[in-house]
This record gives structure tokens, sequence and C-alpha cells, in this order.
């Protein structure tokens, strides 16, 4: 007998968008974020920028939180012209991807992702599109801070690349990036739900098969 799918949907003590985030998001807009990046994710940046160097790399879709590597496929094939750089804090999940086929324009990078997004937002690396796809949601109101837009490094997205793409099943977590992007940018952004016919996550692929709704942002219009 198959197993049956049935993910648990978010619950949260919150009913909208944070009261708190424009108070959040325009102080780590006034104070720039000073804590030392770790030095493993200096290390991981550096070998990063030497491999892409090497492999004479012009232009980069960065995947944050890219997991066991299911979604770095997929955009592989989908942007077969650019480097895939998939990003994840985790070895253990990183390493489940060398048991899949992985196309050459892959790159996977292990490191703290706020240090790592500093870093890029001061190369000028040439970032065509970013991906984060279905990011932990921390659904309790008192975790709002742990939430992308309430991290002081949310602000340097923008310097890295203004081409985004959210993908989550709770409407509020994208809500509140739109809110804080607009706060930050003065662009909108586009929310909408959307049909996965092909899941491009494991999560992505839990969820639909839950039957949960699945929501998507985009910084820019198609």
């Amino acid at each position: 007998m198959a197993k049956s799918i049935n993910s648990r949907r978010v619950e949260s003590n919150q009913t909208g968008v944070h009261e708190h985030l424009q108070k959040i998001v325009k102080k780590h807009m006034a104070e720039p974020f000073q804590k030392p990046i770790s030095m493993h994710t200096l290390l991981a940046f550096d070998d990063m920028i030497e491999t892409m160097e090497r492999r004479h790399v012009k232009s980069v879709i960065l995947d944050s939180g890219c997991g066991a590597g299911d979604s770095i496929i997929s955009l592989a094939h989908q942007f077969p012209e650019s480097t895939i750089i998939g990003l994840d804090k985790s070895l253990v999940r990183l390493q489940k991807s060398q048991y899949k086929s992985v196309p050459e324009n892959v790159m996977f990078v292990r490191a703290d992702q706020f240090d790592f997004w500093r870093l890029v937002g001061k190369s000028g690396c040439n970032v065509k599109q970013h991906f984060m796809l279905y990011p932990n949601p921390w659904p309790k109101k008192s975790h709002a801070k742990r939430r992308i837009f309430g991290h002081p490094a949310f602000v340097i997205l923008p310097k890295i690349c203004k081409n985004i793409e959210m993908r989550s099943n709770w409407l509020i977590y994208l809500q509140e990036f739109a809110e804080a992007w607009q706060l930050l940018t003065g662009d909108k952004c586009y929310v909408n739900e959307f049909e996965a016919d092909e899941p491009i996550t494991l999560f992505e692929k839990k969820f639909k098969e839950s039957g949960h709704p699945l929501y998507r942002l985009r910084t820019i219009e198609d």
C-alpha cells in the first residue's frame, strides 16, 4: 500500500503581517550589520569565486537553502546558459546530492546564507536570479526576527539581485517579504497562488500531495 501524504499546515498565532515589521526593517536599514563573517563561509566563498574564474562563469542563478539539491537540478535544466549555485548550511543535506544526476552547470556551496549574501553583495557577482524556495517560516509571532525580512542581512538582498522568486505554503510569509521589500526598495512584489504541476523541491511535492495551497512571490512581474 502506498504511503499516504499528510503534511501539517503552518500553524501560527499571527493572522496577518507582523505588527512590528516596519520597525524591524527600518532599524536594519539604519544600522549596518557589523557581525564578523564566519571563517568557514569566507573560505567557501573564496573557493566558489576561484572555481567561477576557472570556469569563466559569466552569469549566476542563486538558490538559497537548496537542501538536497532537487531544485538545483530543475533550475540547471531550465537555465542551461547560467551556473546554478546551490547554497545550504547543512553538510548532511548537501551530501545527499551526490546520489543524484547533477548537471555540469551546478555548484554547491556550504555556508551560512546570511554571511554569504553579504559577501556576494560586496563582490559584484552577476546574479541573474535569486530563488528562495520554502524557507523555514518560523510561524510563531515571537520568532519574526528569524524570518528573512527580520534578519539584518535582508537589506543586502537588492545588492545581490533584484529578480527574486520565493515560494511558501504560508501566505503571510510572502506578504511580509513583499511589504518589507517595498519599504526597502520602493518596488512592489507580485504574490499569487499557483499550481506546482511539476514540483521542483521535496517540500513542494509533499505540500502539493497534502493538498496545501502553494504561493509564489516575484519581485519582477512576468
